[in-house]
């Protein structure tokens, strides 16, 4: 049985909904909540809901996303070159570059990039294929169509 039940103006509809899980399950998923001050379990399952919907699209390239590219990079000259020239490669999928020295020996790059998932993808393959990347890490960031608002 569905019940919907509406909520102020700008905020959509509510559908209230009932599931069965196991004890020891919501124990400790309530244990989180409080440990890590998430709100209630409503709030919780919501964004869960979204994130999974979010990766959904991400994996199969629909939707324009946002997403940040990390690069820890060698303080070298050359390495440092390398990086610039393929930012301005990628032109306008490139929204910011963010450069700061992570050590004695690294540069840190934070990359924010729009486009489909699947070029994202591999505008950030090229990034860590660069000679002199320690490290780096893609993160995807923003909801696909539809999911705006749902918070």
């Amino acid at each position: 049985m569905k019940r919907d039940v509406k909520r102020p103006k700008g905020e959509g509809d509510l559908v209230r909904f009932g599931i069965s899980i196991p004890r020891v399950l919501i124990d400790k998923f309530d244990q989180l909540l409080e440990e890590k001050d998430l709100g209630n379990r409503s709030e919780a399952i919501r964004e869960l809901i979204r994130e999974r919907l979010t990766q959904e699209s991400w994996s199969a390239g629909r939707d324009q996303q946002s997403a940040t590219m990390t690069l820890v990079v060698e303080n070298k000259g050359e390495t440092i070159r390398r990086v610039q020239d393929l930012r301005r490669e990628l032109g306008q999928t490139v929204q910011t570059v963010l450069q700061t020295r992570a050590g004695d020996r690294e540069e840190l790059f934070v990359f924010v990039m729009r486009g489909s998932g699947v070029s994202l993808r591999q505008q950030a393959e090229r990034l860590l294929g660069l000679r002199g990347v320690i490290m780096g890490k893609l993160v995807m960031a923003g909801m696909p169509a539809g999911l705006a608002g749902t918070k």
